[in-house]
């Protein structure tokens, strides 16, 4: 670490144009899909895109703009055998 000292900070925010998580509502569980976060700005086709933050409106130096945030599936045990 001590040699990361001289290197400027980069604050990077990291989102995607389509996300999912795992939930379970009404005795069903599985993916749901999100929509996009607002005022992306941004063609689905032109993704991923890296982008600087203009000026100092936004405490975050730049974007890192994803197609897609896909959930895993959770992980569980199997049932024991024999």
């Amino acid at each position: 670490m001590a040699h990361l000292a001289d290197v400027p900070m980069l604050r990077v925010k990291v989102i995607a144009a389509r996300v999912e998580f795992w939930t379970c509502m009404d005795g069903a569980c599985g993916p749901q899909r999100m929509g996009a976060e607002g005022g992306m700005g941004v063609d689905e086709a032109e993704l991923p895109i890296f982008r600087r933050t203009p000026g100092d409106a936004d405490p975050w130096d730049a974007q890192l703009v994803l197609r897609q945030f896909s959930v895993a599936e959770p992980v569980v045990a199997a049932p024991p055998t024999g």
